[in-house]
């Protein structure tokens, strides 16, 4: 629960309070790391992710960075299952967030963001479809009600 002092990092595309909570945890392109005292933000700053081109464990490798800068809780739109073990293990709690930074660090600390608390849900997917958050949209869902082409390895 979020406390009197700490440290919220939240995926984002530019970085900054009025940037957007990207949706994806591991292939976000930088992290808005806030210091939080007496439930206000007290300084922001903008960490590149070192892993965003890191492929499958991108994540990961994002995830140990976090737990390196002491955070207390982690705010994003989708997060992988071996990313959210990381922080699990790590005593980081992870929410669910969306549109601007600023309005999910405020419903944070109202206590009304979700929190992930359990990997491989159904209907819940990282990235690589096995992690936690809720799914994206996809464009490019296969027929299936049709059979396969022919030399098709499907």
């Amino acid at each position: 629960m979020p406390g009197i002092k700490m440290k919220i990092i939240v995926s984002t595309d530019k970085g900054g309070l009025n940037d957007l909570v990207y949706p994806i945890f591991g292939k976000s392109p930088t992290f808005t790391v806030l210091k939080i005292e007496k439930r206000k933000v007290k300084s922001s700053r903008i960490l590149k992710n070192p892993a965003v081109f890191s492929g499958r464990k991108g994540g990961v490798i994002l995830a140990q960075v976090l737990v390196d800068l002491k955070a207390d809780a982690v705010i994003t739109g989708n997060c992988g299952a071996r990313a959210y073990k990381v922080l699990y293990d790590a005593g980081i709690k992870v929410y669910v967030g969306t549109g601007k930074v600023k309005d999910a660090v405020a419903a944070l600390l109202k206590k009304k963001l979700p929190e992930i608390t359990t990997i491989g849900k159904t209907g819940t997917y990282g990235r690589g479809r096995r992690g936690v958050g809720p799914r994206l949209p996809s464009r490019y869902k296969p027929d299936i009600s049709r059979p396969p082409p022919a030399g098709s390895y499907r």
